[in-house]
């Protein structure tokens, strides 16, 4: 039992005088030269009890000491681990977000945006747990991209909208920039065009602050000039259009320059200015080649489309048959039923059944093979009227089932539709 410094002194002075009262009641001659023994075997007894009391106290303090210092040292060795261990888990997630998004930029490189934003929407989960607030806004930006290359521009507005109201960005212009531009073509692309353009024009100027990046300057000036076109600004649209092509000339950015042109081509055959337009079309013929075969064999068509409608039938011809030869030799099936289908058409403007029909149902079965329904039936179409021209000694041939299918059907195939070049409202976005 432990005793206080208190209690062991009234302990020591009642033996004190229950001794002396003991002491008292003897008589002198029997206990006179033992008196001063007892007492001070007594007081020796209390001095003990009191030196045993300090002893215990400062054992038992000594020993609180130790306990509440292990018990830091524990808790702060606990402390210091799970700091570790949510430093670990944090790491973790940080380098699956990172292995997420290079997956997703190899589905993007590949063509397939779908999958793409698959792994773009994990990899912001995991920046998020990672604590990563600027990462999950540039995952952010590039789900918006993928988005808006899908046409989901609502959705892909959205993103952008949440990057911007985040907070996180502080003067970071550069990804408050490629917000904006993510909002700005987003807007165009739902035909916002007052709202894309002052959108736009913010995001222009926040792309001149952040002069180490030119493409972003690029991008703004395209898609300012896109929205200026769609708003009937024509001197001021052109202006910014053509200031982007020569960025993107700089900074070899030929993906963004062969966007530009194709939009330029559009402008000036809206206006029907066809030298210019002709002009644009061989740049971008000539810069196609390059780096994107597909595309390049397209705007030859498109080239010779142009051509037909000039009625330079022999130009129009010889471009035709260049894409259909280039197409053959990469195998690349939609651009031969293209071809076939372009090649149709002009026999159709020049009288020549027979050609007309060969070339139109060689694109139909071709289109029907990779099941484009909606140029299969602009095909019909002109079947049906290929069918409609006078028969020739020369097209006095066994029709084929294509064509007996089409010239039976109820009221024909319906009325042709020539294929025109289709006016980019939207430019395409650059990654990164």
């Amino acid at each position: 039992m432990q005793l206080s410094r208190r209690d062991s002194l009234s302990k020591s002075f009642a033996v004190i005088t229950l001794a002396l009262t003991f002491v008292g009641t003897v008589s002198d001659t029997t206990f006179a030269q033992t008196k001063w023994g007892i007492i001070r075997d007594v007081i020796r007894i209390g001095t003990d009890i009191n030196r045993e009391v300090n002893a215990n106290k400062q054992k038992n303090e000594r020993q609180r000491l130790q306990d509440e210092d292990r018990n830091r040292r524990n808790a702060e060795q606990a402390r210091l681990q799970e700091e570790q261990r949510l430093r670990q888990e944090k790491y973790n997630f940080a380098q699956e977000g990172a292995r997420l998004t290079a997956a997703a930029m190899e589905s993007f490189r590949l063509g397939d945006f779908e999958t793409a934003e698959r792994l773009l929407m994990r990899a912001e989960s995991s920046y998020d747990r990672a604590g990563e607030a600027q990462r999950v806004n540039e995952t952010r930006i590039y789900i918006g991209e993928m988005r808006f290359r899908r046409n989901n521009f609502s959705g892909a507005l959205e993103m952008a909208r949440s990057v911007l109201s985040s907070g996180q960005n502080g003067n970071d212009s550069g990804t408050n920039c490629r917000a904006l531009l993510v909002m700005g073509l987003s807007q165009l692309g739902l035909k916002q065009n007052i709202q894309a353009t002052e959108t736009l024009r913010r995001a222009l100027e926040l792309a001149y602050m952040n002069t180490n990046n030119r493409g972003q300057i690029a991008t703004a000036l395209y898609g300012l000039g896109v929205a200026l076109r769609n708003t009937g600004e024509r001197a001021e649209s052109i202006n910014n259009l053509t200031r982007a092509l020569t960025i993107a000339a700089e900074i070899n950015d030929r993906k963004l320059g062969a966007d530009i042109l194709s939009t330029l081509t559009d402008y000036y055959v809206e206006v029907k200015n066809y030298p210019q337009a002709f002009s644009t079309l061989s740049n971008l013929m000539n810069l196609t080649s390059q780096f994107d075969q597909p595309r390049y064999i397209r705007t030859i068509i498109r080239y010779g489309n142009l051509k037909m409608q000039q009625r330079d039938y022999n130009e129009a011809l010889t471009r035709f048959q260049e894409a259909l030869r280039l197409s053959r030799q990469s195998m690349d099936i939609g651009a031969q039923a293209l071809a076939h289908h372009q090649l149709g058409q002009l026999y159709l403007a020049k009288q020549n059944r027979r050609e007309a029909l060969n070339h139109l149902e060689q694109s139909l079965a071709l289109y029907r093979d990779s099941q484009n329904t909606d140029a299969e039936s602009q095909v019909l179409a002109s079947i049906t009227e290929a069918g409609k021209l006078p028969v020739t000694n020369s097209d006095r041939i066994t029709s084929s089932p294509q064509r007996e299918n089409c010239m039976s059907a109820r009221g024909g195939c319906g009325t042709p539709k020539v294929s025109r070049p289709r006016l980019r409202t939207t430019p395409i976005l650059p990654i990164g």
